[in-house]
């Protein structure tokens, strides 16, 4: 599947993961199914997120409690997947049953990351052969997985990845460009006020 026919986004959450990785970018793509439900965009088919983990609750890197909307480590059931960074990654990078899912849901569908979550995409073996950003912290680490660089939102193929925490939010901008064009996110961006900063160029 390619992201432009996307339609059905997981975003997957362990323990301490950082809560702007995650948040920020449901809060982009999320947008635009509201702004449908209230009558205030007209796109078809829009986008739907949820949240999926493991666990029945989640302790975050700063103390956030989160329910996810479904309790399973199985990404097939989406068109594509987002992974966070924080705190948490090294669990899910020695989680070889999560990696083996990760790695082959990445074989036909997109696959994303935010921050330190590309080091899990690294570990899970998806970025061979493909530029990467993520935080400063880790560039050294995530270069013995992929071609590191400076940029703030890297797609490569099927495989998009973010750069720090606040990376977050222009990374919801750039798919829901390529998802449901330009306008649709200007929309959202103008909706959400989000400073010309952190928009995607």
């Amino acid at each position: 599947m390619n992201l432009e026919d996307v339609r059905k986004i997981g975003i997957y959450l362990f323990p301490l993961a950082e809560e702007l990785d995650f948040v920020g970018v449901y809060e982009v793509l999320a947008s635009v199914k509201t702004l449908v439900d209230e009558g205030l965009l007209d796109t078809p088919d829009p986008i739907q997120v949820e949240i999926f983990s493991p666990h029945r609750t989640i302790e975050c890197a700063n103390r956030m409690i989160v329910k996810p909307h479904i309790v399973t480590d199985d990404p097939s059931r989406y068109d594509f997947v987002i992974v966070p960074g924080g705190k948490g990654i090294r669990g899910v990078m020695d989680d070889e049953q999560m990696l083996r899912r990760l790695r082959e849901f990445s074989e036909k569908n997109p696959v994303c990351s935010v921050c330190t979550g590309a080091l899990i995409l690294g570990a899970a073996g998806i970025l061979e052969g493909k530029k990467a950003a993520t935080h400063q912290s880790v560039k050294k680490e995530l270069a013995k997985y992929a071609t590191v660089t400076d940029d703030r939102v890297v797609l490569d193929g099927r495989v998009i990845t973010a750069a720090g925490v606040a990376s977050s939010i222009p990374l919801g901008l750039r798919l829901l460009q390529v998802i449901h064009g330009h306008d649709v996110a200007e929309f959202v961006a103008d909706e959400l006020e989000i400073p010309s900063s952190l928009r995607t160029e």
